[in-house]
């Protein structure tokens, strides 16, 4: 019998990226039954007709699934947020696999989730895994790899969410177990509930590439500004590790490059650290100081009634 992958597609207002994400998903090939799950929030930009015309698309066999067999299913309706969307899509799921793909995310190629029903095939024991993936641009055009997948391991997750989101897929059990994403988290719901998952199974890492993220103006990561970076440091007290890597990876751009060796006659001399790379590192510090003191006061400030 074919292993049934159910995959949830969240979306609010993207139907300039919706339809590549749809045909990503229902292009895939492989021996396996897909079960895909659209959860739309209400939108008004056209979305609703993309996802009527792909439904009509089915049903009449102008298109036609790539793996074994595929049923599509969609709904539209004001959510409370996206981790909200995709719990729905999780209630209505039926398979054995689970993964969500955001609507304006696509897979790496056609055989994406044909190599993780492969993964859990050859190695019975394994609950969760998790791939390379590609940064793309608003285009779709590939501009490099997300390399922090590879730079770091499973052992750095409570420091760094490591995982790409798109790129990870996880046996029922998992969800069984972990249950729903945090609807109270806006930005960092998908790190949390990694780190859910990893207190109870292990998180193996499948050399392939598996999924396209996709940067753009709108994305959360670009503006979700100062919100975003208090759900981050609440998420690394609370659930992972608060540190100073912890914090110059999650919430502070990148230092500046160190000059390289020059040459000086022939005696070659070695620049000292540039000032604005100890600045970054002070300044680190002090954020820390600070976002502890402020939500420490939180903590311990009375209930407003």
């Amino acid at each position: 019998m074919a292993t049934l992958v159910s995959i949830v597609t969240p979306s609010y207002q993207q139907a300039p990226f919706l339809e590549s994400t749809l045909r990503s998903v229902l292009g895939q090939r492989g021996e396996f039954e897909l079960d895909y799950i659209v959860v739309d929030g209400g939108s008004t930009d056209g979305t609703v007709a993309i996802l009527r015309e792909w439904e009509r698309r089915l049903a009449c066999g102008e298109e036609v699934p790539a793996c074994r067999k595929a049923q599509f299913r969609w709904l539209s309706e004001r959510d409370r947020g996206q981790a909200n969307a995709i719990n729905k899509g999780f209630r209505l799921a039926a398979g054995q696999i689970l993964a969500w793909l955001n609507s304006d995310d696509t897979y790496a190629d056609e055989r994406a989730i044909a190599k993780c029903v492969e993964f859990f095939q050859s190695r019975p024991a394994a609950r969760f895994v998790f791939g390379k993936g590609y940064k793309v641009n608003a285009r779709g055009e590939i501009v490099g790899e997300e390399d922090y997948v590879t730079r770091f391991t499973v052992a750095d997750l409570p420091e760094i969410d490591m995982i790409l989101q798109p790129a990870a897929f996880w046996h029922r059990e998992v969800y069984d177990t972990v249950g729903e994403l945090n609807e109270a988290l806006t930005y960092a719901f998908d790190w949390e509930y990694w780190l859910r998952c990893q207190r109870h199974f292990a998180l193996e890492f499948l050399d392939e590439f598996l999924a396209c993220n996709r940067f753009h103006d709108a994305t959360k990561t670009n503006t979700g500004g100062i919100a975003r970076k208090r759900e981050i440091v609440e998420l690394l007290l609370t659930h992972g590790k608060f540190t100073e890597r912890a914090v110059i990876t999650n919430l502070l751009p990148p230092p500046p490059i160190p000059p390289p060796v020059i040459a000086a006659g022939t005696q070659r001399e070695r620049v000292p650290p540039p000032k604005g790379l100890r600045g970054v590192i002070r300044t680190c510090r002090q954020y820390v100081k600070a976002q502890l003191r402020s939500l420490r006061a939180v903590r311990h400030a009375p209930a407003v009634e």
